[in-house]
């Protein structure tokens, strides 16, 4: 059964700390890391988790819904405040991604849980979506958007919002993610996140 929509399921509030959700998404996202989106069953995430298969199907609609929470949790975690689509500081919204962001990627879990999705997607490519939609994606369009409104309101010069979010990505991960993918230690940030945003917000600049 396929995956509730992404987008839907990050407005849903997130479990309290030691319910029985967030231990099936905690035995989850260790599972997935572990054992791979292939070698993960049901079976061996209710075990870790201590429940019934019945309490987790009440909750899950199966492993694509899981792994798809597992990544909007870890989401959420990161970005719950600067996630907020209704904030129109643009410089504070920016930098308080970029601050959050960074460090997220090279954390030990997003790594292990972006390996898995490289490694397992030829063989499961609805994964590679399902990740996407619910992390990468969900915060390129919550960029976008703040941009738009940004530009409608003319503080910047953005005719693509969506090829801007996408620049800024690129600018926050720099090339240490993809040292830290292939397990090749990284030395410190070039630029810290407020340059990042600094020369982010000059790019875009509206013309005086």
């Amino acid at each position: 059964m396929a995956a509730r929509d992404a987008t839907a399921a990050t407005r849903e509030a997130p479990p309290p700390l030691g319910s029985k959700q967030e231990k099936i998404l905690e035995a989850a996202a260790d599972t997935f890391m572990e054992l791979g989106y292939g070698g993960a069953s049901m079976d061996e995430i209710t075990r870790r988790a201590g429940v019934s298969k019945a309490t987790v199907y009440a909750r899950f609609a199966g492993k694509e819904e899981l792994f798809s929470q597992v990544v909007t949790r870890a989401c959420r975690q990161a970005f719950e405040e600067a996630m907020d689509a209704t904030a129109d500081d643009v410089p504070a919204a920016l930098l308080a991604i970029a601050t959050r962001y960074s460090p997220l990627l090279l954390s030990a879990r997003a790594l292990a849980i972006y390996r898995t999705v490289v490694a397992e997607a030829p063989r499961f490519p609805e994964l590679g979506r399902l990740f996407y939609e619910a992390g990468p994606g969900r915060v390129r369009a919550t960029i976008a958007a703040l941009l738009a409104r940004a530009a409608a309101r003319g503080e910047l010069d953005i005719p693509n919002p969506e090829a801007a979010a996408e620049r800024f990505f690129g600018m926050v991960a720099g090339h240490n993610h993809l040292r830290a993918v292939l397990g090749i230690p990284h030395p410190e940030r070039a630029e810290t996140p407020d340059e990042v945003v600094r020369r982010f917000l000059r790019a875009y600049a509206p013309e005086r």
